[in-house]
C-alpha cells in the first residue's frame, strides 16, 4: 500500500473539510449598487434567468461578506475536489 503519498492527501483532505465548514454563512450571487437605483441588490442566475433581490441598507456589509464567503468556499470546494481525485488515484494503484 502507497500510504506514503495516501496519508498527506488525507491530511490535506481534512483541513479542507474543515475549512468548508467554516465557510458555510453564504450569499449566491453578487451584490452591487446600481446607479440607477438608490440602494444595493444582490443579482444571481437562477435556471438561466437573473433575479435581483433588494439589499436594505442596515445589511449590506453583512450582505456582501456573505457574497465573498461564497466564492471563498467555491475555491475551497475546487481544492477538495482535486484532493479527492488524488485520493481515488491513489487508491486504484493499490
Amino acid at each position: 500500500m502507497k500510504s506514503h503519498k495516501l496519508h498527506p492527501l488525507l491530511e490535506r483532505q481534512k483541513q479542507l473539510k474543515a475549512q468548508v465548514v467554516g465557510h458555510l454563512d453564504i450569499l449566491i450571487g453578487s451584490v452591487v449598487k446600481s446607479p440607477s437605483m438608490s440602494g444595493y441588490c444582490l443579482t444571481d442566475k437562477v435556471h438561466g434567468k437573473t433575479v435581483t433581490r433588494y439589499v436594505r441598507k442596515s445589511v449590506v456589509t453583512e450582505a456582501q461578506h456573505m457574497s465573498a464567503e461564497c466564492q471563498k468556499l467555491w475555491k475551497l470546494l475546487r481544492a477538495l475536489s482535486r484532493i479527492n481525485w488524488e485520493i481515488l488515484k491513489e487508491k486504484a494503484s493499490d
